[in-house]
């Protein structure tokens, strides 16, 4: 009797520890499903729940998976894959795991739409042309663009500029843009089940502009003075600032600076000048730009300047005489609180040699340094 009944208590033990080792633990579900795209499995795709450590696991050769030990309740569940040309497919989804095993079935990621490169006959005067293809997923929701100026973008570090529940509507001009920067752009697709496919990432460098208008005075509507300068005359008919035709470094004009006074008062009345007023609201700050332009003078010293709003870092340059056609320039960063630069051209008195200033300033530039 004895040996029955230790025969029995040993049977039980057994039972017990193997039941132990092969049953889930209590409470928790096993979750399982195959991961395509295009109907294809994919491989190496990576599948997590609640990004926690123990319940993320790879897709095999099969594009099979299973995450064991997983809890009841509502989770998030993300499955992606970073492709061999760089485009990424993925799905999140809402998880709610009961106290049966979860079998997904086949879980499609949807086929990533691809962005068509961009190039120089991307951008015009309207703003940059985006195209990139359509898509024939069946579960299509919507398309999402985004822009960034570095390439680390995403759907969560990008700006959104775009989004379409339409797969036909795949293209977009983008008009709200600087010139002299570099823009990264990628599309993403989803579905009806939050499905997320980025497609290839492509870049432009927008052309610098020259934020001076008329900056090399080719246009002269009057053939006296460029426009889109104001002109300070003084009160003496002998100083003036006007179009050369004869002196220019490039173009067909120049700005002439002739000052001829033969008093001996160099202050006060005895100067010309012009400025232009070019307001930086919408540039982009804290870069770096550039101003330059050409000048020569056969006496005296023309003077060039500008000025910055909110900002007491000036710029000054005197022209000096007896040279030829040099190039002048500066840069500088753009700070957050300037708001406006103007710029100034002046044949003023006190830089007078006996008695004269005879000059020419072309080419005119303020830009971005790219």
């Amino acid at each position: 009797m004895k040996q029955i009944l230790l025969l029995l208590i040993i049977v039980f033990l057994f039972i017990s520890c193997k039941s132990s080792v092969t049953s889930e633990p209590e409470g928790t579900v096993k979750v399982s499903g195959k991961i395509v795209v295009d109907g294809h499995p994919i491989d190496s795709a990576t599948v997590q729940i609640d990004q926690v450590l123990n319940w993320k696991t790879t897709t095999n050769s099969e594009g099979l998976f299973q995450i064991r030990d997983v809890t009841r309740g509502t989770h998030n569940f993300r499955a992606f894959k970073k492709l061999s040309n760089g485009e990424t497919v993925s799905q999140t989804t809402e998880l709610v795991v009961g106290n049966e095993d979860i079998e997904l079935g086949d879980i499609r990621l949807p086929i990533p739409p691809i962005f068509y490169p961009l190039d120089s006959t991307s951008i015009n005067s309207n703003g940059i042309h985006l195209n990139w293809s359509n898509t024939f997923d069946p579960e299509f929701r919507e398309y999402k663009l985004y822009r960034k100026t570095d390439p680390g973008l995403d759907e969560t570090t990008g700006d959104l500029l775009f989004v379409t529940t339409t797969t036909s509507d795949t293209q977009f001009v983008d008009n709200n843009f600087s010139y002299g920067l570099t823009y990264y752009y990628r599309v993403f697709i989803l579905s009806a089940f939050g499905k997320l496919g980025g497609s290839n990432l492509v870049s432009i460098l927008t052309p610098v502009q020259n934020y001076i208008v008329n900056g090399d005075f080719e246009e002269a509507s009057n053939q006296v003075f460029p426009d889109n300068w104001t002109y300070h005359p003084s009160d003496s008919e002998q100083e003036y600032l006007s179009i050369s035709t004869v002196e220019k470094y490039s173009g067909i004009n120049s700005l002439h600076l002739s000052l001829l006074d033969s008093t001996i008062n160099i202050f006060g009345s005895h100067s010309a000048w012009m400025h232009q007023d070019i307001e930086t609201i919408g540039f982009p700050k804290n870069i770096e730009y550039k101003f330059s332009f050409w000048a020569k003078s056969e006496i005296g010293k023309p003077f060039v300047y500008i000025i910055f709003s909110g900002d007491n870092e000036n710029k000054y340059f005197e022209v000096p005489s007896g040279g030829d056609w040099q190039e002048y320039c500066t840069t500088f960063i753009l700070a957050e609180n300037v708001t406006n630069i103007r710029v100034h051209i002046a044949a003023f008195g006190e830089f007078r040699e006996n008695f004269r200033i005879e000059g020419w300033v072309d080419l005119m530039d303020l830009s971005i340094v790219q």
